[in-house]
C-alpha cells in the first residue's frame, strides 16, 4: 500500500470516528434537552386539563351559593312543597345551569328532594344508583358545620362519576342554623370529557383506580406516582404519541381518578428532524476538514515525496548522473534532496573519470532532457492554475446572488436571534428575574422619540397615525425601557397588519384602578393602539398565548414568531399593569394600563 493510500485511509477513518463521536455526545445533548422540553410541554397539558375540571368545580360552587343561600330553599328543606319544585326545579333551569343533578338533603343525611337531568336527551331521569345509601352514609364531606363551609370534588358511584358543590342551606341573608346541604352535581362521563377537549384542545381519558385490572400504561403511571413525591407522569406511547398522567382524589380526599392527557410527540418529532440535520452538519464538516487537510498534507508532503521519488527513479532509469532532484524550502524533505544531491554529484565526479566521452554525450543528452522538461514544467504550471480558476468560476455564482443569499441568510440569523431572545426575555419574565428600573416618567419627553423612530416605517407603507394625548396627564412610575418596548411592539404589530394606507390610531389618557385590599382607587395611564384589521372572536382568547398566530394573519403575508404579544403580556404583568384587546367593526384595539404617580404633568 502506497504512502498516499495509508495517509488517506487514516484520515478518513480518523475523520469518520470523530464524526461518530461528536455526533452522539451532541446528538444525546440535543434529545436530552428536548425530551425535558417534551415533558415540562405535556405537565403544562396536564396542568391545564386538571385546571379546566378545577374551574368546572368552581362554576357550581358559583351556582350552588345563589340556591343555597336563600329563604325559599330555607324553608323548603325544614317542609318541602309542591309549589317550589314546579316553580324553581324545572327542566329548563337545569338546562340553563348545565346541571345533571340537585339534591337537598337534611344534616342528618336524609333525602328531602333530588332530581336527576339528562342534558343530551333534555329529560328527567331516575337518580343514580346507589346515590341515596351514599348520602344516607352522610360522609363528613358533604356535611357542613360552618355556615362559611362548602365542600366541592368527584364522587365516584359504582356506574357514575360525579363532579359535585356541596354548600350549607342558608337564609338569604346568611344565617343558621344549618338546615342541611345543597348538592350540585354533573357527570363526568363521555360528553362531559368531550367538552373539556374542546375547552382545552387536548385529548383527555379517566380512568377509576376502583376497577380492575388496570391497563399497563395506567398502572406503570400509578406505581410510579405512589413511589415518588411527583404529582405527574409523563411516559412515550410510541415514536408519534407522548402521554400524561395525573391522580384526581374525591371529596373525601381519597386517590379516586386517574387522568391522562395524550398529544403528538411534535417536539420528539423535531428532535429527530434535528439529529438528521445535526449529522449531515457534522458529515459535511468533517467532509470538508477532510479534504482541506488531506489537499494541504498532499501539497506539502505527499506531493513533494512523490516528485522526489519520481526524481530519483527517472535518474536511474536513464542513468544520467548529472541529474539533480529539485530543491525547495527548508524542511526535512529539502533537506533529504539537498542529501540526494550531493550523492549524484558524487556518483557522477567518478562516473566522469572512467567515461569522460561518453558523459560528455550524456551531458548532451541531460541539456536536452533538462530544457525539454524546464519547458513542459512552465507551461504546465499555468495551466493547471487555468483549469483550476475555470472550474472554481463555474462553482462560483454573480455577485448579486451571493448578495441576494447573504441578505437572506443575515435576516434568518436575526429572525433567529430575535426568536432567541424574546425566548429568554420570557423565561426572566416568568421567572420573575426580569430586570426593571422604576423611575418617573414624564411622558412629554420620551414619547415623541418612539413616535419619531416608528414614522419611518409608516411613511413606508403610506399609513397614517392618529395621536390623542389627554391634557395634564401625571408622569408615569416604570420602568423606561420595558415601557418603550411595549409600545413599540403594539405600534409595529399595528403597522405589520393593516394595510398599505390604512390608519393607525394611539390615544394616551388617565385613569383610574380600584384597588381590592382597601377600596380605593389610584391613578393608572392607559395607552390604546388601535388598527384597521379585525381578528376573529375565536382567536381572541389565545391571542396572548406563546406561539400562537392568528390564521387569518396569512393574508397579509407577514411572518412571525408568534411571540411579541406574550412578550408583552408578561412584560406588562411584571410592571405591575394589565392589558385588554377589543376587535369588531374592522379594528382591533390594545390598551394597556400602567401605574402613574399622582402628580399631575403640567410640563
Amino acid at each position: 500500500m502506497t504512502l498516499r493510500k495509508k495517509t488517506l485511509l487514516i484520515i478518513g477513518v480518523t475523520l469518520v470516528s470523530l464524526v461518530l463521536v461528536l455526533y452522539n455526545i451532541s446528538a444525546n445533548i440535543l434529545l436530552s434537552g428536548f425530551n425535558q422540553l417534551e415533558e415540562q410541554n405535556m405537565r403544562m397539558n396536564l396542568e391545564r386539563a386538571s385546571s379546566a375540571i378545577s374551574h368546572n368545580l368552581d362554576e357550581l360552587n358559583t351556582s350552588n351559593i345563589n340556591w343555597s343561600m336563600w329563604d325559599d330553599s330555607y324553608a323548603f328543606v325544614a317542609e318541602p312543597t309542591e309549589d317550589y319544585i314546579q316553580s324553581n326545579l324545572y327542566d329548563n333551569a337545569f338546562e340553563k345551569l348545565k346541571l345533571n343533578l340537585m339534591l337537598f338533603v337534611r344534616s342528618s343525611g336524609q333525602l328531602v328532594y333530588g332530581k336527576a337531568f339528562d342534558l343530551q336527551r333534555e329529560q328527567q331521569t331516575s337518580l343514580p344508583q346507589n346515590l341515596p345509601a351514599y348520602l344516607k352514609r352522610n360522609p363528613p364531606a358533604l356535611r357542613h358545620a360552618d355556615p362559611n363551609s362548602n365542600r366541592s370534588g368527584i364522587i365516584l358511584l359504582p356506574k357514575d362519576i360525579l363532579l359535585v358543590s356541596s354548600r350549607p342551606v342558608l337564609t338569604s341573608e346568611g344565617k343558621g342554623p344549618i338546615r342541611g346541604s345543597l348538592i350540585l352535581g354533573q357527570y363526568l362521563n363521555e360528553a362531559k370529557l368531550q367538552a373539556l377537549e374542546h375547552t382545552t384542545r387536548l385529548s383527555l381519558t379517566v380512568h377509576r383506580l376502583d376497577q380492575s385490572p388496570l391497563p399497563p400504561d395506567y398502572q406503570a403511571a400509578l406505581t410510579s406516582l405512589a413511589n415518588t413525591s411527583t404529582s405527574t407522569y409523563v411516559q412515550p406511547l410510541s415514536e408519534d404519541q407522548i402521554a400524561g398522567y395525573t391522580l384526581l382524589e374525591d371529596i373525601e380526599g381519597r386517590p379516586a381518578l386517574l387522568l391522562r392527557v395524550d398529544t403528538p410527540r411534535a417536539i420528539y418529532q423535531e428532535a429527530r428532524i434535528s439529529q438528521k440535520a445535526l449529522l449531515w452538519t457534522l458529515l459535511g464538516i468533517g467532509l470538508v476538514f477532510g479534504c482541506v487537510a488531506l489537499l494541504l498534507l498532499e501539497k506539502l508532503v505527499l506531493a513533494r515525496l512523490a516528485q522526489l521519488s519520481a526524481s530519483v527513479r527517472s535518474i536511474r532509469s536513464s542513468d544520467d548522473l548529472d541529474r539533480r532532484v529539485l530543491v525547495k524550502g527548508k524542511d526535512e524533505l529539502s533537506s533529504l534532496a539537498r542529501a540526494i544531491n550531493r550523492m549524484l554529484e558524487t556518483l557522477a565526479q567518478l562516473h566522469q573519470q572512467s567515461q569522460k566521452q561518453v558523459q560528455e554525450l550524456q551531458q548532451l543528452s541531460l541539456l536536452k532532457d533538462d530544457f525539454l522538461s524546464t519547458v513542459s514544467h512552465e507551461l504546465r504550471t499555468p495551466l493547471t492554475n487555468i483549469r483550476m480558476a475555470i472550474r472554481m468560476l463555474q462553482l462560483s455564482e454573480t455577485q448579486e446572488q451571493r448578495s441576494r443569499y447573504l441578505a437572506v441568510l443575515q435576516a434568518e440569523c436575526n429572525r433567529e436571534v430575535d426568536l432567541v431572545n424574546d425566548l429568554l426575555d420570557l423565561q426572566r419574565l416568568e421567572a420573575d428575574s426580569y430586570p426593571i428600573s422604576l423611575q418617573t416618567l414624564h411622558l412629554d419627553e420620551w414619547l415623541p422619540e418612539i413616535l419619531q423612530a416608528f414614522q419611518s416605517r409608516l411613511n413606508s407603507r403610506q399609513q397614517t397615525l392618529q395621536v390623542e394625548l389627554s391634557p395634564e396627564l401625571p408622569p408615569l412610575l416604570s420602568d423606561q425601557a420595558g415601557v418603550t418596548r411595549i409600545l413599540s411592539e403594539l405600534l409595529n404589530n399595528a403597522c405589520k397588519y393593516t394595510i398599505s394606507g390604512g390608519k393607525i390610531a394611539l390615544s394616551v389618557r388617565c385613569v383610574t384602578q380600584p384597588q381590592l385590599t382597601d377600596r380605593t382607587s389610584s391613578l393608572a395611564i392607559a395607552f390604546c393602539v388601535a388598527n384597521e384589521a379585525e381578528i376573529p372572536a375565536t382567536d381572541l382568547p389565545r391571542i396572548f398565548e406563546k406561539f400562537y398566530r392568528v390564521p387569518e394573519a396569512d393574508r397579509w403575508k407577514q411572518g412571525g414568531t408568534g411571540l411579541g404579544l406574550s412578550l408583552v403580556k408578561n412584560l406588562v404583568e411584571h410592571l405591575r399593569g394589565k392589558i385588554q384587546v377589543e376587535s369588531r367593526d374592522g379594528w382591533t384595539q390594545f390598551t394597556v394600563e400602567l401605574p402613574a404617580t399622582a402628580e399631575p404633568c403640567l410640563r
